[in-house]
């Protein structure tokens, strides 16, 4: 049977790296969704609760650990990854104590990425259980 595509925002204010994201991870079969800044993240959000978010943390407007905040009160249990250049641990505790599920440093491996997102996945239940 075949099973529902789960659904991908990528939130980075960085056309070209959305642009790439969102064409390796529709080749490997997640419905990928982008904004490029905060408001249309939380838009995209509310209509199309996405169940894996990758989300920059510097970005003009409203910073990432705002968003993220926005993104929780909408829907609890979508999970979020902080994808960031910034490698402060009060950035990352922050984005820890607002609900982030995971914070990924830029530059970063397309493997690790892959591997966060796809741990991130519902569907993983059984998955996940061997790993912890």
């Amino acid at each position: 049977k075949r099973r529902t595509m789960v659904k991908l925002l990528i939130i980075d204010d960085d056309v070209t790296i959305c642009d790439f994201l969102k064409s390796f991870f529709s080749k490997i079969g997640y419905d990928v969704s982008i904004a490029n800044e905060g408001k249309q993240a939380v838009d995209i959000v509310r209509e199309k609760r996405p169940e894996i978010i990758l989300l920059d943390v510097k970005m003009p407007g409203f910073s990432g650990l705002e968003v993220l905040q926005e993104i929780k009160k909408i829907d609890n249990t979508s999970k979020v990854i902080m994808v960031s250049a910034v490698d402060e641990g009060i950035v990352i505790e922050l984005a820890e104590r607002y609900g982030a599920t995971g914070y990924i440093i830029k530059p970063f491996s397309l493997e690790r990425l892959e591997r966060e997102v796809f741990r991130a996945s519902p569907h993983k239940e059984t998955y996940r259980k061997q790993i912890h």
